[in-house]
């Protein structure tokens, strides 16, 4: 898993990353993304193999899923690919889950 900040408050792909590591997700790299701002956040997979587990992360963090931004250099996606846009806030995933 990829966390890049598009436009999100300073610290809030950190937060994420370490929120997925924290529950067992190996996040290979956070950092700010060489493209312009976004407005929303998305979620994106590099292969079709990857779709499923694109698709898990849209459902749990509640963002979209979408091709990789074709201004995204290649070297800096991933597998999975979480890019934080301006309208994100960090929210603990045990607040995202369903209650049972």
């Amino acid at each position: 898993i990829v966390v890049l900040n598009a436009g999100a408050k300073s610290g809030q792909g950190r937060k994420l990353a370490n929120e997925l590591t924290r529950y067992g997700w190996n996040v290979t790299n956070v950092a700010n993304a060489s493209i312009p701002k976004q407005e929303n956040s998305l979620i994106a997979s590099q292969t079709p193999e990857s779709d499923a587990s694109a698709q898990f992360f849209a459902d749990l963090l509640k963002l979209s899923q979408s091709a990789i931004p074709g201004n995204l250099p290649a070297e800096e996606a991933g597998p999975v690919t979480i890019i934080l846009g301006k309208g994100y806030t960090f929210r603990p995933l045990q607040d995202l889950l369903p209650e049972q």
